[in-house]
């Protein structure tokens, strides 16, 4: 399953938040080439509120530790090239997470 907090809301997210059927509707349009892009590598595609909170961070930690979340990572600069790093990013070319690694 791939999982987004930036990309389109998905079919399914929009019917557990009860928008309306023409909200609906244009979420399925807006979504459908991410969920497509998805089925191709034989994964679904889903959206995901996140708030800042120490219990869904810890959450996330164990499903990184036990290799349940794997995410997706393109570049990982050292902290000296952060400005190299933001500007790959912003290039809109990555894909996957752009990391700077602090050590």
């Amino acid at each position: 399953t791939v999982v987004s907090i930036a990309g389109p809301l998905d079919p399914y997210t929009a019917e557990q938040l009860q928008l309306n059927g023409l909200l609906r509707r244009a979420i399925r349009i807006m979504s459908w080439s991410v969920r497509r892009r998805a089925r191709q590598k034989q994964c679904h595609y889903r959206y995901v509120f996140m708030r800042p909170d120490g219990k869904q961070l810890a959450h996330l930690g164990e499903l990184l530790q036990t290799g349940k979340l794997q995410p997706l990572v393109d570049k990982v600069y050292p902290f000296a090239q952060t400005k190299e790093a933001f500007a790959y990013a912003e290039t809109g070319h990555a894909s996957g997470k752009v990391i700077i690694a602090l050590a």
